[in-house]
């Protein structure tokens, strides 16, 4: 009983080194995948993106107004498509599930720059893809907040989060939502809970069933909209919600009819 005391001691003690040896291998092992992120730095430093959310406040009307702005979207984007001549100048997903699930219909609709995590494995296209090396931690507290994606991106356990990173990291200055209504008919608590109100509608389309492949958690996302927030405006960054309807109260709301185009 001794013995296995103290293995067990010198197992917690080793831990952290054993950690360390192993993110430095991965490091030098995946240097090279990382290497195209560094492009993106700054390249549009003090100018003005948005970031597109799928929620059912989106519409192909809002997506025609905003053809001026880079932007970023995400997961299904795809399926409106059809309504709007708009399209994305990037693309991202973060979720290994909905990527295994969806890759086949991304390949066929996405056909410019796309960032994924080192741990998806994407199939090769035409246009360009980058990875990135994001951290993956759910300790219901706040993530932390990454400036330098060509060395790390944290989990936010939204793709949003993701993408505000990823904009500060290209410069930009002042970041609109647009889309991003925060609110789901299921969703899951930090206590493993499956909460459930089929009242609400879950994306722009009726087409629900990434809500049935990938349940969101609410709580934690809110966290790390926290922590975009803190970084943001330390930083002097501006986020700006422009959803129609959202339920994300952080950041400062406003409407999408008073944007002006940057000078």
């Amino acid at each position: 009983m001794l013995i296995k005391n103290k293995m067990l001691y010198l197992k917690r003690q080793l831990w952290p080194i054993k950690v360390f040896v192993k993110n430095s291998f991965l490091f030098f092992h995946q240097k090279k995948k990382l290497k195209g992120i560094k492009a993106f730095r700054n390249k549009f430093l003090g100018q003005s993106c948005f970031i597109i959310g799928n929620g059912p406040s989106l519409t192909a009307k809002d997506l025609e107004s905003i053809k001026e702005y880079k932007s970023f979207a995400s997961n299904s984007i795809f399926k409106i498509f059809p309504e709007t001549n708009w399209r994305p100048d990037y693309y991202g997903v973060c979720d290994k599930l909905y990527y295994e699930q969806h890759k086949s219909n991304i390949l066929s609709n996405i056909d410019i720059p796309s960032f994924y995590p080192l741990d998806l494995d994407v199939l090769k296209r035409q246009h360009d893809f980058f990875y990135l090396r994001q951290q993956k931690f759910f300790s219901k507290k706040r993530p932390l907040f990454s400036s330098r994606a060509d060395l790390m991106l944290f989990d936010g356990s939204t793709v949003t989060y993701m993408l505000i990173q990823l904009a500060v990291y290209m410069g930009f200055k002042k970041i609109y939502l647009l889309g991003v209504d925060f609110s789901y008919s299921k969703t899951i608590n930090n206590k493993g809970q499956i909460l459930r109100n089929n009242l609400i509608k879950d994306y722009f389309n009726n087409d629900n069933s990434e809500n049935n492949l990938v349940v969101p958690n609410l709580e934690q996302s809110y966290l790390s909209y926290k922590s975009a927030l803190k970084y943001t405006t330390k930083n002097g960054i501006d986020i700006i919600n422009l959803s129609r309807k959202s339920k994300l109260d952080l950041f400062e709301h406003s409407n999408i009819k008073a944007v002006k185009r940057d000078k």
